[in-house]
C-alpha cells in the first residue's frame, strides 16, 4: 500500500512539472531562439578577439548580460583601464535595479533558487514574467519562472559554445535574427497597453527612453570603436589576471544591481506605495525596452528604418488579429529577416 501511494504520488508530481516545462518552454521559445543567435555572434567575437572558450562561458554563465559582455570583449581586447570597465558596467547595468521591485513579493516563495532568479533577470526574462497575469491551473508561478528563466539561460549558454566551437559553419550573412526580441516586446506592449488600467506609465516610460537609448548607444559605439581600431594603434590586451578582474567586477556590480530592492527590503513588509510601483513599473520598462530595440528607426539608413517599422507593424498585425505570441514573434521575425536580406 505505501508504495502505491508513492507511486501516484511521483506520477502526480512529475505530471505537474510536465505541464510546467510545456508551458514554460512555449512562453519562452521566443527568447530561446534569440539569445541562441546573438549568444552565438558573442562566441565568435570573443574567439575572434583572442579570448577562450573558458572566457566566453565564464561571461555567457556568470555574468549573462549581452550588452554588457560585448562592450567588454571590447574592453578586454584594448586593454581599456579597470576604472572605464567599473564605470561602463555600473551605468550600462543600473536599469535593472528596476526589475526586482516587481516581483519582491512572489520571490519570497523561492526558497534556495531565489539568488538564481534573480540572476537571470535580464531585460527579456523580465519582460516575459511581467507579461504573464494568470498562470494555468497546476503551473505554481514560481516554478514556471525558474524554469522559463533557466531555459532562456540555457540558451545564451549554448549559443556562446556554438560561437567558440562552430562559428565557422553558421552562416554570418543572415541578418536580423534578432529581431525576434524587439517582436516579443511588440506583443507585450499590446498586451499590456489593452489590459492597462492606467497607461500613462507606458507613456512616462517612453518619453524617457530616448536619453538611456543615446547614453546606452554611446558605451555600445565606443566598444565598436575599438575593435575596428588598426591593432599598431591599439593597446596592448589586458593581461589574464587584469581581464580577471574586470570580469569579476562587472559581474559584482550586475549582480548588486538585479539584487538591490531584495537586498534593501529583506524581511520587511511591503508598503501599498512600494507596491502599487510594483504593479506600475513594468508598462514604464516596457516601452522603454520597445523603444530602445526601435532606436535604428531614427538613427539608422533607410533600409533598417523600413525593415523596423514593417516587421513591428507586421507584428502588431498578427497579434491584434491571432493574439498568438509566437505565431506574431515568427511572422514579424520573419518580414523583417527577409527585408534585411533583400533590401
Amino acid at each position: 500500500m505505501p508504495s502505491r501511494l508513492t507511486e501516484l504520488l511521483f506520477s502526480l508530481i512529475l505530471q505537474v512539472m510536465q505541464k510546467t516545462l510545456r508551458f514554460a518552454f512555449y512562453k519562452t521559445l521566443p527568447i530561446m531562439i534569440s539569445y541562441f543567435f546573438v549568444a552565438t555572434a558573442f562566441g565568435l567575437l570573443m574567439r575572434q578577439s583572442g579570448w577562450g572558450f573558458s572566457w566566453a562561458l565564464a561571461m555567457s554563465v556568470f555574468l549573462y548580460t549581452g550588452a554588457l559582455q560585448f562592450v567588454l570583449v571590447s574592453f578586454l581586447s584594448s586593454g581599456a583601464p579597470i576604472l572605464t570597465v567599473f564605470i561602463t558596467a555600473l551605468f550600462l547595468s543600473s536599469r535593472q535595479v528596476f526589475y526586482g521591485i516587481s516581483f519582491l513579493n512572489s520571490f519570497r516563495k523561492a526558497g534556495r533558487t531565489k539568488p538564481y532568479l534573480i540572476h537571470i533577470m535580464t531585460d527579456e526574462t523580465y519582460a516575459l514574467f511581467s507579461s504573464i497575469r494568470d498562470y494555468p491551473e497546476g503551473v505554481e508561478p514560481v516554478r514556471a519562472q525558474l524554469m522559463m528563466g533557466t531555459l532562456a539561460h540555457l540558451s545564451w549558454i549554448l549559443g556562446t559554445m556554438a560561437g567558440c566551437f562552430a562559428g565557422d559553419f553558421i552562416p554570418s550573412s543572415i541578418k536580423g535574427i534578432d529581431f525576434a526580441l524587439t517582436s516579443l516586446f511588440v506583443t507585450i506592449v499590446l498586451d499590456q497597453w489593452k489590459s492597462a488600467d492606467n497607461r500613462l506609465p507606458a507613456m512616462i516610460g517612453a518619453s524617457c527612453s530616448l536619453p538611456s537609448s543615446q547614453a546606452a548607444s554611446f558605451f555600445r559605439s565606443m566598444g565598436k570603436e575599438i575593435r575596428q581600431c588598426p591593432p599598431h594603434k591599439r593597446r596592448f590586451r589586458m593581461s589574464k589576471s587584469s581581464a580577471l578582474i574586470a570580469l569579476s567586477l562587472c559581474i559584482l556590480v550586475t549582480y548588486f544591481w538585479r539584487s538591490l530592492p531584495f537586498l534593501a527590503l529583506r524581511g520587511k513588509k511591503l508598503s501599498p506605495s512600494l507596491s502599487r510601483l510594483g504593479e506600475l513599473l513594468p508598462p514604464s520598462i516596457m516601452a522603454i525596452l520597445l523603444i530602445y530595440s526601435t532606436r535604428s528607426i531614427v538613427t539608422g539608413g533607410a533600409s533598417l528604418r523600413l525593415s523596423l517599422i514593417a516587421g513591428c507593424l507586421f507584428t502588431a498585425l498578427i497579434h491584434l488579429w491571432k493574439k498568438n505570441t509566437i505565431l506574431s514573434v515568427l511572422a514579424g521575425t520573419l518580414l523583417y529577416v527577409a527585408l534585411r536580406n533583400l533590401l
